[in-house]
């Protein structure tokens, strides 16, 4: 499906913001520029129509609910080989074919064989994550 602009309400964000400041300095950015750079990743909710869950991305989205953004983009990535959005009280997760949660660092060698793309955007945020 590629990248679509999506309302932000209809992002599902992967955890809770973990860094405040990093959430205000996103903030400030999106107010004065709007969104900047890469897409959201992220995979149509199973059972909330019309919703995603986002793989990556929790400060930015917090960030642009923050600001007033009312669209961001998002890569929808598509899924195979036993991947699946798993629903839990806890918060909803991507899961492997043994139903064990995909971290953070795994998600681009999950995506790479349906979808290169998505695994790119992975790589990215991991690397950015990475750097600070």
């Amino acid at each position: 499906m590629g990248v679509v602009m999506v309302r932000i309400d209809s992002i599902i964000p992967p955890h809770e913001v973990r860094d405040d400041g990093k959430l205000a300095a996103l903030r400030e950015s999106m107010e004065e520029n709007g969104w900047q750079g890469r897409p959201l990743l992220g995979v149509p909710h199973p059972s909330a129509v019309g919703a995603f869950l986002a793989l990556t991305g929790s400060h930015r989205t917090a960030a642009a609910q923050e600001a007033g953004l009312e669209e961001v983009p998002l890569y929808v990535a598509q899924l195979g080989g036993g991947i699946h959005v798993h629903e839990s009280i806890h918060g909803d997760s991507l899961r492997n074919e043994r139903d064990n949660p995909i971290e953070q660092e795994d998600l681009a060698d999950y995506l790479r064989p349906w979808d290169p793309g998505a695994a790119a955007l992975a790589e990215a945020e991991d690397a950015t994550n990475a750097a600070g």
